[in-house]
């Protein structure tokens, strides 16, 4: 087998091995965690500044294993504020060789790279790089592991561990022997053990039978020792271990096997071995290595990629020196004759993917979307007898189902396109469960199968040809070789028939002398038993030494005339090299040639036979020559009775029983001429039904579809009984929609959800040695029956009638038609009418109640007891002969403009009896040839005139008119006059242009006009009929011109005029243009009373009113007694005013304000009114003036609240200051005023605030401040929110 071949350096962990010198500094030492795993940072200093930092890594090298020879490198990021200096070292060794270490920086990347070319096995080692700065250092830890090229493990664990540790030397070395390496005699090869300890209890028969081994208790006895030790060595690295599961290509064609496996250190090392070879593997190179590891908590999975044959072998993996798991990778060579095809299917068919193999193959892989499929409600799998042909049926597919799948036999796959089409069947409806499938190869895989089976068969019997032809050609040897002695027939130890003269060795049981030669004359030493002495000759000469049991001395010669030596007894060892009679002659392999030197030889021997009960049973035995032979019945010579007959018909001896019976059971030999041939003979009875069941059985089994059907056959419990149910000649496996249960006294089969495809004939084969009994039944399947048989032949059409005929639905559903249904459309309409019914037995229908010359669609539906057939629909049908309209009149031109002309037309003199529906315009350029269609036949003009938009200003076009009826559209009328689509002349004239317009000083002023004239007018425009300034800017396009200023004052006011004049005649507009700004304050304000009662208010009036004629005045006042402003007077165009109802004793004031289109002025204030100058002073004391300002304080605080999450909440408390003081809201100390989570109101002094649903972060303490020019006052309150 293999030995595993690396060396691999022990690794350090993160954090252990030595420190490198001349990085320490002297002070503070502070340990600090990364947040990258595995890097450890020291900062030098308590407190760093501000804007700088300590060294840290955001990418640290990755840990590498790489083979020998090969450029191995480590990359790093560091961050760090001065900018670090990084430095590498390793644990044991330095670094400072410069031909073997290079150490680099990638400005572009900011990459620190250490390179090492041509990496060598003492460079194995655990690295570490360091960045530093003077306010820390921070280091991280890599393992490098070098696979040295020929290396053997055992001899890398000896350099590394000490002399001493013998044991654990021996340990290390790899259980697995290499491919060239020979076995010792009776020696187990290691690689079943290493398998076993790693398979399943249900896998260790196959693997015993693979390797050769036999006796099952040794294995058991063997295996519980070596697990137990197996398990002790793993226990001082791994916690637990489980879930070992066995190599296997996936769909994505890598091949993968995982383990679960609890590492006790997780720095501990694990290996990866094939064949007994170390290989690289990553963890984080991706796809640039084949072998990968994949960690993901305690799973670990390894995959290999890019598959290829090499790649079978057995792979194990290590935890340090110990295994822990071997599985076997076994690739088929087998490949794809016929590759799996696109498929192309409705909603609710089903689809089949097929495909043929080079070799029979038990069962592929079929992958959907990247996962497995299994048989099951979805998903039927299918393979062929011969095992060649594969087939995936996807059942009822939907939408979803489309996508790629593919099929994998062993390391190759195939895959195709599922292409999934909707159904577009009537809206509303659901759509039925199709019976048609789709897909397939599209070739016939049977005879391709067929083909590469004769092929396979004639490889086979190419070697075997093969075989014969040395098989002769020893026999030639043999009966021409004059050594005829005793001696040198039996001593066959040291024939050289190919001059290799090898011996082989195998393992001996003590006093054995058991010996075999091979084809190529080499002895072959087989297990023997104690005493025996047991030859035998292969098909080319060769003695084979077969099991012998003590005393025996048996020879055979097999169809090759070889000795093939086998038998039980118990008397002394014997000598097996003499040619005699006198031990028992050797026995033949039925219906093959067996002979010796004498000439003697038995051309056919006998075979086994099972007879029946009460019938006659017959062995025969042909012979080279006519010679006597004798029979015997378990060792008793038998001879001519009632019940048994003994013929000699030349060399035929035949030995026949009349009637058989359970006597007549055992085991039959027939020996002649120093040959004996032997056969068992069983009697016994066909397997037994009920005749009751088995008429129970064969009663037909009527189901719907969609509905389950289901057979059950009871039978007498036999062994050997074998249980097959077939459908249409094809055996019925369990799976999909179909279900079998086979118990020990009856059968059942079950169809789920039938459908029309699953009708058909069910038979139930019970067989056993003695012959095979049938019962058949019948399924059948009642659905709807299939749409009618087209295509609809149109037997006859005329004005009056349209007879049609069909043809019968090719599937009745399972029950006969009972009827059609007729329905009629008529084009043009959305209505389906239904027309009448058909007895079954006709296929023809004649519609009577059609209209000449309509075009008619019908639908005709198959009826049964089961429901209603899809529709055959027919193509349209015209009632009687197209008859066309006559010629309408040529098109006349109405108007006529650059954009559009405007056309009218006559309609047609004759019509043909039939209603016209419209008319098709057609237009012509003038110098080319080609009419093009202004509207399709199927969109006809339904009125007699038309405006036609597709014209090229300048250019000439012709017209002309065809009517449509139903028969289509009929000949086109004369062309109409040439005419040129451009606009007629006409004068100026302005499209709703605004005249008057303000604009603020200083802002840009765009005047926009539009006009409409042919020819183009020329353009004019006037300030004050005086032309405008140079700095005006004047913008001419077609139909409208734009006057702009870009900075407008006070002077370009004034009324402008546009002026636009053609060669038909000229039009003008005035626009008034004011330019201004916000008025200045009025003058001063005077007051005279004139009357009592009333009060003359007078101002200067303000210095842009010259400027300004759309200014004017307004005026508000207050008394005393409301000390409120209010509007008494606006819109005032003069500088007075006469305020009324002036009360004695109150103070008044006046403001007056100067407005116009651009806002209001600051106001004039007039001096105080109502002081009485003839009132008599009065000496009294000065009263004391009243102050209503205050600060601020609170009426109502807020209250406690407990809301519910979710519900609202509304919080309020009143109040009061002079001047009104202003509100904020806080919550924990902050103003949440402008957030829009809470909607906040203050209302004369009530300030609310409420939340639509409170929330569990709107919890805290709420405070509200009321602020003013006094002072300040504060309320509180907490909001708790239950859940």
């Amino acid at each position: 087998m293999w030995k595993k071949k690396a060396k691999v350096t022990d690794q350090t962990a993160t954090g252990q091995g030595p420190v490198s010198d001349g990085f320490e500094k002297e002070g503070v030492g502070i340990k600090k965690r990364s947040k990258v795993p595995g890097v450890m940072i020291t900062q030098y200093v308590e407190e760093i500044p501000d804007g700088k930092s300590h060294p840290d890594f955001t990418r640290k090298p990755i840990a590498l294993t790489i083979q020998e020879g090969k450029f191995a490198f480590f990359k790093a990021l560091v961050i760090g504020d001065p900018e670090p200096t990084v430095t590498w070292g390793r644990n044991n060794g330095d670094v400072s060789d410069t031909s073997k270490y290079v150490t680099k920086y990638d400005t572009a990347t900011r990459e620190h790279l250490f390179e090492m070319a041509n990496v060598k096995p003492e460079q194995a080692d655990t690295y570490k790089c360091f960045a530093a700065n003077e306010f820390g250092r921070a280091v991280v830890t890599v393992v490098l592991n070098v696979i040295e090229v020929g290396f053997k493990k055992a001899q890398a664990d000896s350099q590394v561990q000490p002399v001493a540790d013998f044991k654990s030397v021996l340990k290390r070395k790899s259980k697995i022997r290499p491919k060239m390496e020979k076995k010792e005699d009776g020696e187990i090869d290691p690689k079943f053990w290493e398998l076993l300890i790693s398979a399943e209890k249900k896998d260790y028969e196959s693997l015993m039978l693979e390797f050769g081994v036999t006796d099952f208790r040794f294995m058991l006895k063997t295996l519980n020792e070596m697990k137990k030790e197996r398990e002790e060595e793993q226990a001082q690295f791994i916690e637990n271990l489980a879930n070992l599961k066995p190599i296997e290509v996936g769909p994505d064609g890598c091949a993968t096997f995982t383990l679960d496996m609890d590492l006790i250190e997780q720095s501990s090392r694990i290996f990866l071995y094939k064949d007994g070879v170390m290989i690289p593997y990553s963890k984080e190179l991706g796809d640039t290595i084949k072998h990968s590891l994949k960690i993901v908590g305690r799973k670990y999975q390894f995959s290999i990629r890019d598959l290829f044959p090499d790649d079978a072998g057995l792979y194990q993996v290590d935890v340090e020196d110990v295994n822990v798991f071997s599985t076997d990778f076994k690739i088929p060579m087998v490949d794809f004759l016929v590759k799996i095809q696109e498929c192309k299917a409705m909603e609710r068919e089903d689809a089949v993917f097929e495909c043929v193999l080079s070799q029979p193959f038990g069962k592929i892989m079929w992958v959907g979307k990247n996962l497995p499929l299994e048989a099951g409600d979805k998903y039927d799998i299918e393979v062929s007898e011969d095992k060649l042909i594969h087939r995936l049926i996807i059942k009822d597919v939907a939408m979803v189902d489309k996508g790629i799948y593919a099929a994998v036999a062993g390391i190759k796959s195939c895959n195709a396109f599922l292409v999934v089409e909707a159904d577009k069947g009537e809206l509303g409806k659901k759509k039925q469960r199709k019976t048609t499938r789709a897909g397939g190869a599209g070739v016939d895989l049977t005879a391709i199968a067929q083909e590469q089976a004769v092929k396979n068969t004639a490889d086979r019997e190419v070697l075997m040809e093969k075989v014969k032809a040395i098989k002769n050609e020893r026999a030639a040897n043999a009966t021409t070789a004059p050594d005829t002695s005793a001696e040198a027939k039996a001593k066959v130890k040291g024939v050289d028939n190919s001059q290799t003269g090898a011996t082989k060795q195998g393992p001996a049981v003590k006093g054995s002398d058991h010996k075999s030669v091979d084809n190529e004359g080499a002895t072959k030493q087989g297990p023997a038993v104690k005493g025996s002495d047991h030859k035998s000759v292969d098909n080319e000469g060769a003695t084979k030494q077969g099991p012998a049991v003590k005393g025996s001395d048996h020879k055979s010669v097999d169809n090759e005339g070889d000795f093939d030596g086998s038998g039980e007894g118990d008397g002394g060892s014997g000598n097996s090299g003499q040619s005699n009679n006198e031990g028992p002659p050797a026995p033949t392999v039925p219906g093959q040639p067996v002979g010796d030197s004498t000439g003697y030889s038995i051309k056919s021997g006998l075979s086994d036979l099972f007879a029946l009960r009460g019938k006659k049973g017959e062995l025969v035995c042909e012979m080279s020559h006519d010679v006597d032979g004798a029979w015997f019945k378990d060792g008793e010579k038998l001879s001519t009775t009632g019940g048994i007959a003994i013929v000699k018909n030349g060399t035929r001896h035949t030995l026949t029983i009349h009637k058989s019976s359970e006597d007549d059971t055992g085991v039959y030999h027939f020996e002649a001429g120093g040959f004996k041939s032997e056969a068992k003979v069983t009697v016994g009875e066909l397997p037994s039904v009920d005749a009751d069941d088995l008429h129970r059985f064969s009663k037909p089994v009527t189901v719907k579809v969609g509905q389950n059907a289901s057979w059950k056959m009871p039978y007498t419990p036999q062994d050997n009984l074998e249980v097959k149910w077939i459908k249409d000649d094809k055996e019925l496996k369990d799976g999909g929609g179909v279900k079998l249960v086979k118990e020990v006294n009856h059968s059942r089969l079950l169809f789920r959800e039938c459908l029309r495809s699953d009708a058909g004939e069910i038979k139930i084969q019970l067989k056993n040695p003695f012959g095979t009994i049938e019962g058949t039944s019948r399924l059948i399947v009642l659905d709807k029956p299939g749409p009618p048989e087209g295509p609809v032949e149109i037997l006859e059409t005329t004005s009056t009638v349209i007879e049609l005929q069909w043809g019968a639905p090719k599937d009745d559903g399972g029950s006969p038609v009972t009827n059609y249904i007729i329905e009629r459309q008529q084009l043009g309409q959305t209505i389906w009418k239904k027309m009448g019914d058909v007895a079954a037995d006709k296929t023809t229908y004649r519609d009577r109640n059609v209209v000449h010359g309509k075009l008619y669609i019908y639908k005709i539906y198959a009826v049964n007891p089961e429901g209603t057939s899809d529709a055959l629909q027919t193509e349209e049908t015209m009632a009687g002969v197209l008859i066309f309209a006559g010629r309408p009149g040529a098109p006349k031109v109405v108007s006529a403009s650059k954009t559009c002309i405007n056309l009218k037309w006559e309609p047609p003199e004759d019509d043909g009896g039939i209603k016209i529906d419209g008319y098709q315009l057609e237009k012509r350029k003038k110098d080319t040839a080609q009419w093009i269609a202004l509207n399709p036949v199927t969109e006809p003009i339904e009125v007699l005139e038309y405006a036609v938009k597709d014209v090229v200003e300048g250019a000439e076009y012709e017209f002309r008119v065809s009517a449509i009826n139903v028969s289509g559209a009929g000949e086109f009328s004369l062309p109409s006059v040439m005419v040129t689509a451009k606009n007629p002349n006409m004068r100026p004239t302005f499209k709703d242009p605004e005249d008057f317009m303000v604009i603020r000083a200083g802002n840009s002023v765009r005047i926009k006009v539009l006009y409409e004239a042919e020819p183009p007018p020329e353009i004019t425009w006037m300030k004050d009929n005086e032309p405008v300034s140079s700095f005006i800017q004047i913008i001419n396009t077609e139909g409208c011109s734009q006057l702009v200023i870009p900075s407008t004052k006070r002077s370009d006011s004034g009324n402008y005029t546009i002026v636009a004049k053609n060669k038909v005649g000229e039009a003008s507009f005035d626009i008034e243009v004011l330019v201004t700004d916000e008025p200045k304050p009025p003058g001063a304000v005077e007051l005279e009373q004139i009357v009592h009662g009333k009060v003359i208010v007078s101002w200067e009036a303000s210095p842009d009113q010259e400027l300004d004629n759309r200014l004017y005045y307004m005026v508000a006042e207050h008394d005393s007694s409301t000390r409120m402003w209010h509007t008494v007077a606006d819109r005032i165009f003069d500088n007075s005013y006469t305020a009324n109802n002036i009360m004695p004793g109150r103070e008044y004031h006046f403001k007056i304000y100067a407005k116009n289109d651009m806002g209001m002025s600051d106001p004039s204030m007039s001096p105080t009114w109502g002081i009485n100058s003839n009132r008599i002073p009065i000496n009294i004391n000065t009263p004391v003036e009243v102050s209503f300002e205050k600060p601020p304080s609170v009426l109502v605080p807020l209250k406690m609240h407990s809301p519910p999450k979710g519900f609202q909440m509304y919080m309020t408390c009143a109040i009061r200051g002079c001047p009104t003081p202003s509100v904020t809201w806080h919550l924990n100390n902050v103003c949440i005023n402008g957030d829009s989570n809470y909607y906040i109101t203050n209302s004369y002094g009530v300030c609310s605030m409420y939340i639509l649903r409170v929330r569990p972060k709107d919890s805290g303490e709420y405070k509200v401040v009321a602020v003013n020019s006094f002072g300040k006052a504060e309320c509180s309150t907490k909001l708790v929110v239950k859940d």
